[in-house]
């Protein structure tokens, strides 16, 4: 973020809200991994789904998600980070893809399709927060974004150590 586009106001507003934020989104995510907790728990067909795997691919694509976002949405004048942002993009979804194919061979082919609804769930409860008015789209882009960098390899490296 680059502080001379904003005002003082705005900055201002930007502390004050982080918090806030990225509680509203940890409570979101720890609300809804309960619940595919819950579902996924269970043995399905003789098979116990590989949920902690599960749970780090949906913090993959929320990662992902606010990255795409923010890309599509960047108000800065950063050329730098703007490519890195378009370079994330279809890195994202090429780990996406190899991570859904890799459960559907490791297990079976409809783990990789819970997997891929759970992900699209929680990712898209993301923007919920937004809409509601909590925080204003701009700053919630930045805000996860940012920390998309270290949180999509890690959650990355975590959902393939994860499948069994």
């Amino acid at each position: 973020m680059d502080s001379a586009n904003y005002t003082p106001e705005e900055l201002h507003e930007l502390r004050r809200f982080t918090l806030r934020y990225l509680g509203c989104t940890v409570m979101s995510l720890l609300l809804t991994a309960a619940v595919v907790l819950l579902i996924v728990r269970v043995r399905v067909g003789g098979i116990l789904l590989p949920w902690r795997s599960i749970l780090y691919f949906c913090l993959f694509t929320t990662f992902g998600g606010y990255q795409q976002d923010h890309a599509r949405l960047y108000p800065g004048s950063s050329v730098t980070l703007l490519s890195v942002l378009r370079f994330y993009m279809p890195v994202t979804m090429v780990v996406m893809l190899a991570y859904l194919i890799y459960v559907a061979i490791s297990t079976v082919w409809w783990v990789a399709l819970i997997a891929f609804a759970a992900g699209m769930l929680i990712a898209g409860l993301g923007p919920a927060d937004k809409v509601l008015g909590l925080i204003s789209l701009r700053y919630a882009e930045f805000m996860l974004s940012m920390v998309g960098f270290v949180g999509l390899p890690v959650s990355a490296y975590l959902m393939f150590r994860h499948v069994p």
